[in-house]
């Protein structure tokens, strides 16, 4: 149900004129619901990946204080992730060298050349 409330006010938010909605940590069951729930919407998708398993593995070790640390079930979701074919609107960014600048930017010409 939760789920279907965020489709709701996402939906909403585009109704009330507001632009350039970010959502995160969606499931990828989630996200591969995204283009029949948004069909007539302007979006895009962009899902971060990382190509190299033993860095995925140190960031989750190392860098978490907190959170998801499920080693094992984060390879899993990562391989699928990569091995899909890509989504409607979906850019898959290698985030493997951690450069946030770098990401970052990726992103943004993408969202230049969707003209979002």
């Amino acid at each position: 149900m939760s789920f279907e409330n965020l489709a709701f006010i996402l939906k909403n938010y585009v109704k009330q004129g507001y632009k350039n909605i970010l959502v995160n940590d969606l499931q990828d069951f989630r996200i591969e619901q995204i283009p029949k729930k948004f069909l007539k919407y302007n979006y895009v998708i962009i899902s971060l990946i990382v190509k190299d398993d033993d860095e995925l593995k140190n960031r989750i070790l190392g860098e978490r204080d907190s959170g998801f640390k499920d080693i094992k079930t984060a390879l899993s979701w990562n391989k699928k992730i990569i091995k899909r074919k890509n989504l409607k609107n979906e850019f898959k960014v290698d985030n493997t060298q951690s450069n946030p600048i770098k990401t970052v930017n990726t992103i943004l010409e993408i969202i230049k050349e969707k003209k979002l």
